[in-house]
C-alpha cells in the first residue's frame, strides 16, 4: 500500500512539475508522452520476471502497470493500455488544475469531470471483465447516464447562456455522484449502527 502511495505521488509530482515549467499544451503532451514510455519500460520490467517469480524491478513495474488485468485476463498489453489511460487522465487533471487554478470554478469543474471519468473508466472496467461480465446489462444503464453527465455538463459549461449555464453544468455533473455516494455512505452508517445494536443486544 504504501508503495503504491509513493509511485502516486511520484506520478503527480511529476505531473505538477511539468504543468509549473511549461505551457499547457506542452505539459500535456510531455505528461502523455512521459507516461507512455514510464508505463511501457514497467510493463518490460514486470515481462522479465522469471514465470512465476516476482523481482524487485517486477514489483516496482506493477506499481505502474497495476490496473486492467481482469479485462485482459490476465495479458500484459490490456492492462499497459488501461493503465496508461488512467495514469494519463490523472496527469491531465493535475495539469489543467494547476493550469486554471486562479479560476475557481473551473478547477472545480475539472476536479469534478475527472472523478465522473474515473468512475466511469472503473464501471467500464466491470462491464468487459469476463468474472463480472454478468453484470453488464445491469450496469449499461448506469455507464450510458455517466458518458451523458459529462458531454452534457461540458456542453452547458462552454455554452453558458444554455439552461441556466455553468450553474446546471456543474449540477449536472456533480449532484448524482454526491447524492450516490451520500447514500452509501448513509448506508454503511446504518449498518454500523445496526451491528452495534445487535451486539448490545
Amino acid at each position: 500500500m504504501l508503495e503504491a502511495i509513493i509511485a502516486f505521488g511520484v506520478m503527480t509530482g511529476v505531473a505538477a512539475a511539468l504543468a509549473l515549467s511549461v505551457r499547457r499544451a506542452v505539459a500535456l503532451m510531455a505528461w502523455l508522452t512521459y507516461s507512455a514510455i514510464a508505463c511501457s519500460f514497467a510493463a518490460l520490467a514486470m515481462q522479465s520476471q522469471p514465470l512465476g517469480e516476482s523481482t524487485a524491478l517486477g514489483r516496482v513495474g506493477g506499481l505502474l502497470v497495476r490496473w486492467g488485468f481482469e479485462v485482459g485476463q490476465g495479458q500484459l498489453f490490456p492492462a499497459l493500455a488501461i493503465s496508461w489511460l488512467i495514469w494519463a487522465l490523472l496527469g491531465t487533471a493535475v495539469i489543467s488544475l494547476i493550469a486554471f487554478r486562479s479560476d475557481r470554478p473551473l478547477a472545480t469543474m475539472i476536479l469534478v469531470w475527472a472523478v465522473d471519468a474515473f468512475a466511469l473508466i472503473y464501471l467500464l472496467g466491470i462491464v468487459l471483465s469476463p468474472e463480472t461480465s454478468s453484470l453488464a446489462p445491469s450496469l449499461l444503464l448506469v455507464l450510458a447516464a455517466l458518458a451523458g453527465m459529462l458531454i452534457v455538463s461540458a456542453y452547458l459549461w462552454f455554452h453558458p447562456q444554455l439552461f441556466g449555464g455553468r450553474r446546471t453544468a456543474m449540477l449536472v455533473a456533480a449532484g448524482p455522484p454526491l447524492l450516490v455516494g451520500g447514500g452509501y455512505v448513509f448506508f454503511l452508517l446504518v449498518m454500523l449502527v445496526v451491528g452495534q445494536f445487535a451486539r448490545w443486544n
